[in-house]
């Protein structure tokens, strides 16, 4: 006859199972790609950018931007963020490889009409040194 296992102290602090969270969860369904809208003015890309700017859902943004690095008719990108109410850590880390990219190729990017909330939080990072930031 087999005698159960002793359970440790880690093991009973330990839920049996872990359930995800409902906040996780709920967050991840109402989660939305990232619309983009483009068009260009004189020798200014400018891109508006809708909904939550993420990780996950920021991949297909970061592809189309980085082909306009070789564009040599373009000398300026223009971000406007007007309506991105969200900016996570890692998108963040995007947008500067972003920035650095185009830096290399002689081009400016510029992030435009931030709402408060992303703009304190480019801010606590201290990378409002960094991105060339402007409101209209």
């Amino acid at each position: 006859m087999a005698v159960p296992r002793r359970r440790s102290r880690a093991d009973r602090r330990r839920p049996e199972y872990e359930t995800p969270s409902p906040i996780v969860e709920r967050r991840q369904q109402v989660r939305r790609d990232v619309q983009m809208k483009q068009r260009v003015k004189e020798n200014i890309l400018i891109v508006t950018l809708e909904n939550e700017i993420v990780a996950e859902n920021f991949h297909p943004v970061k592809e189309a931007l980085q082909r306009f690095a070789d564009v040599p008719q373009i000398a300026r990108i223009v971000l406007n963020m007007k309506k991105v109410p969200f900016v996570d850590s890692m998108a963040i880390g995007v947008l500067l490889e972003l920035h650095q990219l185009f830096e290399k190729a002689g081009k400016k990017m510029i992030l435009m009409n931030l709402l408060p909330q992303v703009r304190l939080f480019i801010e606590t990072l201290m990378l409002d040194t960094v991105f060339n930031i402007r409101e209209v």
